[in-house]
């Protein structure tokens, strides 16, 4: 295949949609997630993750999502809290309001493409703990580079998830900036602007 005949097209997002208030930082610190439970989203490695660090009494971890391994997880979940609801609450058909509650985005995956979870979470001004998998290390804020860590390397993945927890002033950064590219390069309007600008070339170069 020829390189000019590759063109990338990436994902876009309701910006608007995810633009809300900062969070009343008296509550409990919220490490959160949102997706479907399944087995490739691996979070028993974001529950695994949450029972080693020690983040405080302080810290819960909420993961938003249901799926076929949802049994699976409550039983570790309980391990965790009596109630596994207080960590997979279900599916919601209004991310954007989980988000609001989160103040920090984590993502366990195996494997990914470019999820569309981390453009909200970005959106949403939070600062992002997530596996090197996929396009995720250039989707984020160069500031938040440094907290997406080498699949298989569970204890860097605690040490990111335990150095944002401890350092407010670093989350309100990261999450500015990654708020600040979502704005720039992710909106949906962007996205459809680019289909509509190959398709109007491809169609020159056809009656051309």
């Amino acid at each position: 295949v020829h390189a000019d005949r590759l063109h990338l097209m990436t994902n876009g997002i309701d910006f608007e949609r995810f633009q809300h208030q900062p969070k009343n930082q008296k509550g409990a610190l919220t490490i959160g997630s949102i997706g479907a439970l399944r087995p490739e989203k691996n979070y028993h490695r974001l529950l695994q993750a949450f029972s080693d660090g020690n983040f405080g009494k302080n810290a819960q971890l909420k993961i938003v999502g249901d799926g076929p391994e949802r049994r699976q997880l409550e039983k570790v979940a309980t391990l965790i809290n009596d109630n596994a609801m207080n960590i997979l609450p279900g599916a919601t058909a209004m991310p954007e309001a989980s988000y609001r509650d989160f103040d920090i985005f984590a993502l366990s995956s195996d494997t990914e493409q470019a999820p569309l979870t981390v453009l909200e979470a970005m959106a949403s001004g939070l600062p992002i703990v997530a596996t090197d998998v996929g396009d995720i290390s250039e989707m984020v804020s160069n500031e938040n580079r440094a907290f997406i860590t080498p699949l298989g390397n569970d204890r860097a993945y605690i040490e990111a998830l335990s150095h944002l927890v401890q350092n407010p002033e670093a989350r309100a950064v990261i999450g500015a900036a990654n708020r600040a590219k979502s704005k720039a390069q992710f909106q949906s309007s962007m996205m459809v602007e680019a289909h509509r600008h190959l398709y109007l070339k491809i169609l020159g170069n056809v009656t051309a």
